[in-house]
């Protein structure tokens, strides 16, 4: 009985420091309200959205010759993933992640006609948000941008981070968003905002 009594007590000590090893490391990302909420594990229905920047170099370019100076372009794309990451939390949406000009997003309303209504209501929001930044750094051309959007599941997880572990996610949607913004990439471009919607 003894011995069981010393066992339960070191797996206890070992979850306590798998813990606490967690939240310290939890403490150097950001948390999304699945991991903070101990939803990690759970597979969640809704929809997988991704964004960039289209004719970034142009818009790059533009900036250089108006300023000199391509951390004005950093500036630029920062100021466009925060409008961004904005009009998605208020529509109910949880960032992924971000890389670049490329933003990752998830709603999880499930599937439905009102789900879509309710991400498309959100990219308008995000198109009339760009407009401050245009007039702020006197662009000569409009921001537009590219998304894909892919119906399916998305697991939140914890990965690991050296000695640590950092929140990520898991599932074929992601996957499949990938591949979906790939072949958008593809389409001759144009001037105006696209969006393709997929089933995972």
């Amino acid at each position: 009985r003894f011995i069981h009594i010393v066992v339960v007590f070191l797996m206890c000590l070992i979850v306590l420091a798998d813990y606490k090893k967690q939240i310290k490391v939890s403490e150097s990302y950001r948390l999304s309200k699945y991991h903070a909420a101990g939803r990690s594990g759970q597979w969640i229905k809704g929809c997988h959205v991704i964004l960039d920047l289209k004719k970034s170099t142009e818009i790059a370019k533009a900036v250089v010759a108006k300023t000199g100076d391509l951390q004005f372009y950093g500036q630029l794309v920062r100021e466009w993933y925060d409008q961004v990451t904005t009009a998605a939390i208020a529509g109910g949406g949880e960032v992924l992640s971000e890389k670049g000009d490329e933003v990752l997003l998830f709603f999880d309303r499930g599937y439905n006609k009102d789900s879509l209504e309710n991400i498309l209501s959100t990219l308008i929001a995000m198109e009339e948000s760009q407009r401050t930044i245009e007039d702020k750094f006197d662009l000569p051309m409009q921001i537009r941008f590219r998304a894909a959007a892919v119906y399916g599941e998305l697991q939140a997880c914890w990965k690991g981070s050296g000695s640590g572990m950092r929140p990520g996610w898991d599932g074929q949607i992601l996957v499949e968003g990938a591949r979906q913004m790939e072949l958008e990439r593809q389409i001759p471009d144009n001037k105006n905002h696209s969006i393709a919607v997929f089933e995972s």
